[in-house]
């Protein structure tokens, strides 16, 4: 999508989707950037589109993915995550390759970010799921306790 993206706004494409996705990737909406809320690192928002003051346009996913355009250059950088931790390191990568991606790989060292375990998310799923049946009065808090033990024995 992110070279399909690049080829509708250079004009290499149909012309119905080449004005779409021009204005999909432009500045449709101002950013009021308020403390707390994501998306505040960029100074606005097209259709479905995050936009950076320099022009680079940002589709924003769930646990840290992301796709990252910059038109001028013909590049794009796409994230696949499942951790939202790497976001300093994941930006820095990208501006290092927009700006020289000849030297990229000599300047670029990103930590390893450990993934977890898929029992440590079977057991936290399991975990979230017991204290809502607990909240909603479906189990005493001893029926809940019982099985938080048994739960985190297993480990």
């Amino acid at each position: 999508l992110g070279m399909y993206t690049i080829d509708m706004v250079k004009g290499r494409g149909s012309r119905c989707l080449q004005k779409f996705v021009s204005a999909m990737t432009s500045k449709q909406i101002k950013n009021a950037r308020r403390k707390g809320e994501g998306g505040r690192q960029f100074s606005h928002y097209g259709y479905q589109t995050w936009i950076k003051k320099n022009g680079d346009a940002h589709w924003v996913g769930y646990g840290g993915q992301a796709v990252k355009i910059n038109m001028n250059s013909e590049k794009l950088m796409v994230v696949h995550s499942q951790s939202t931790g790497a976001g300093k390191e994941i930006h820095k990568t990208w501006r290092t390759f927009r700006e020289d991606p000849a030297s990229s790989a000599e300047k670029i060292k990103i930590k390893p970010i450990a993934a977890k375990s898929k029992v440590e998310n079977d057991v936290k799923t399991r975990l979230r799921k017991l204290k809502e049946l607990e909240i909603e009065g479906l189990i005493s808090k001893e029926e809940a306790s019982t099985k938080r033990k048994k739960i985190l024995d297993g480990l």
